[in-house]
């Protein structure tokens, strides 16, 4: 890295004004007295300060500039460019946030931030909306960066070819629909460029929260793709190209990955973090939690590790201020592939819903690291009305048992034997479920659990009879949960005609208590159906070094109500302080180069 030095130079300069008046009949007695050279020049020579390639000086209390490196940790995926896939992207998709920035992000308390956009607005009715670019923007390969290339990542997603997996999540965009079916081509869907700082949007009705959505979009470098092919380039260095603050340096499969600065960075995010590691740790080989105590990660997701080891850190006087406690914006559900026996009958879905005892799991099991729901939508997320929904599927197990003999299996009898399945990543205790099943209803079912990865595929493959899962919304706004039910989505199997259609409704309301009215309705209906069991809502427990600061955990730690949902503004602040063991970073000096 190279070191800018600057100097502070001080001159004086004496200023002399010299007058004569002469008369031809004076003569001096004595000459004039010579004038004093002047004093030679003073130089004070501050201490050097150094900056990092974005021009980001350390502040006061910094550990130095070596020590400046993030360590994270978890899984990786077959790629790490969210317009390449949601669900193949692996470790929350880390990599892709730290290398490629959105139009907007989401500050610490859900309010949007510009990041790529500086500006924007909507025509009258919200059905156009227009998005200005900063000016000067490139990629990191030196590239322009401009409204072409958005255009570019939207129809690529478009393209049924590509089957990107999250296009039901933009589908106001006019054409979009029919574009992914192949009815039109990818040309025609409602995006375009009317100058390279000018990204517009036509929707197919008045869409007043789409630049939430905005959150959730990152531009794909074209050059790249072409270059090294799909999905490929975006875990090689030598092909991968960023919008973001940082490039992908190194990227070892299943061992590590290391961003650095990205030099041709103009974005307003910079960062002082040099460095950001992230350790591959597949969750069903590695002890997160000694990674954390033996100070070679960062931070580390408490609800990660067993409900006793939470108990027992929350109660640690030592971890006390390193601990930080949030709502959480992730759901934990389970649903059932209703198109096939024994799951298409209402009544054994209802069975199962009703023999779910959510405050025993939550209080007993997971030790009060969550708060039962009834709703599909998180514990205090905008439109959350559990209280409301508690009574379609509240713990009944007498009516569970007589639903499951109505249907032609009393005590269990003649169930066919099926799997449980588990994403490896969400902390649901399989075990009390399928006990609590079990003892109500008289039924069997084994437990298997997948990395996310792997699940994810099966699951979108409809492999699965009986699963659970998490979600966590992208955007506050309770349209982004309830549209993973739209029969359009093809994510889970339930579908139903006059649920699509009050959610369709809802986008084109303007009046909040209306539109919130009918948003309830539409979640009603999937409740009723039993179409999902909501058991819980996370509360996110997360550990931090007490030597590592960024806004977010400050603002924490002094007591605020920030949210965390998806801030990734804290690139632009986070830092290590003096306080940071000497022997950090813990990763072989050969990756920071």
């Amino acid at each position: 890295m190279r070191k800018a030095f600057f100097s502070l130079v001080i001159v004086a300069i004496l200023l002399t004004a010299c007058g004569t008046s002469a008369t031809p009949t004076t003569v001096p007695t004595k000459p004039p007295e010579a004038t004093k050279p002047p004093a030679p020049t003073a130089t004070v020579t501050l201490p050097a300060v150094e900056k990092n390639l974005l021009g980001v000086e350390l502040p006061k209390d910094a550990a130095p500039w070596a020590q400046q490196v993030d360590v994270g940790y978890g899984e990786f995926g077959p790629w790490e460019h969210w317009a390449e896939g949601i669900y193949g992207l692996g470790g929350g998709s880390a990599i892709n946030y730290y290398t490629q920035e959105n139009l907007l992000t989401l500050d610490s308390y859900n309010q949007l931030v510009p990041m790529m956009a500086e500006s924007w607005e909507a025509n009258a009715d919200a059905s156009v909306w227009t998005f200005h670019l900063r000016k000067g923007l490139q990629w990191s390969d030196g590239t322009p960066l401009t409204a072409k290339d958005w255009v570019y990542t939207f129809q690529y997603q478009a393209n049924p070819e590509n089957a990107f997996d999250f296009n039901w999540y933009y589908d106001p965009i006019k054409n979009l629909d029919k574009a992914t079916k192949g009815e039109v081509k990818p040309e025609e869907i409602g995006v375009s460029a009317k100058d390279d700082q000018t990204l517009v949007f036509e929707l197919k009705a008045p869409t007043p929260y789409w630049p939430a959505l905005m959150v959730s979009a990152f531009p794909l470098p074209r050059q790249a793709v072409e270059k090294c092919g799909k999905r490929v380039w975006s875990t090689k260095p030598e092909c991968s190209v960023s919008s973001g603050p940082y490039v992908l340096l190194t990227f070892e499969r299943d061992k590590i990955a290391v961003c650095g600065l990205n030099k041709n960075y103009k974005g307003i995010a910079k960062p002082v973090v040099k460095y950001y590691v992230f350790k591959y740790s597949a969750q069903t080989s590695t002890d997160w939690w000694a990674l954390y105590q033996n100070d070679e990660v960062t931070s580390i997701n408490l609800n990660s590790l067993s409900p006793n080891v939470q108990e027992e850190v929350k109660n640690d006087p030592k971890y006390k201020d390193q601990l930080i406690i949030n709502p959480s914006s992730d759901i934990f559900y389970i649903t059932f592939d209703v198109t096939k026996p024994p799951f298409n009958d209402i009544r054994v879905r209802q069975a199962f819903a009703l023999a779910l005892n959510r405050e025993t799991i939550c209080n007993d099991v997971l030790k009060g690291t969550c708060a039962a729901n009834y709703s599909f939508l998180p514990v205090g997320f905008p439109g959350w009305q559990g209280e409301k929904m508690k009574s379609i599927q509240a713990y009944d197990a007498a009516k569970a048992k007589q639903l499951m003999a109505d249907a032609g299996y009393p005590d269990g009898k003649g169930f066919p034997e099926m799997t449980f399945y588990i994403r490896g990543d969400t902390p649901v205790p399989g075990e009390a479920v399928v006990a609590m099943w079990q003892e109500t209803l008289g039924v069997k079912l084994s437990i298997e659990s997948f990395d996310r990865t792997n699940f994810m595929q099966k699951m979108l493959a409809h492999q699965f009879q009986i699963y659970q899962l998490a979600y966590g919304a992208d955007f506050p706004d309770p349209v982004n949960l309830l549209s993973l039910w739209l029969c359009s989505t093809k994510r889970h199997e339930w579908c139903n005609a006059n649920y699509d259609e009050l959610i369709t409704k809802s986008a084109t309301q303007t009046d909040a208590a209306v539109r919130g009215q009918t948003l309830f309705d539409a979640e009603k209906i999937l409740l009723e159906d039993f179409g999902v069991i909501p058991v819980y809502s996370q509360i996110a427990y997360t550990l931090y070094k007490p030597w590592f600061h960024t806004k977010i955990v400050d603002d924490k730690r002094a007591g605020a109500k920030a949210w965390p949902g998806y801030n990734f503004f804290h690139l632009a602040n986070q830092y290590y302080t003096v306080d940071t063991p000497k022997n950090w970073p813990p990763v072989d000096a050969s990756y920071l180069k």
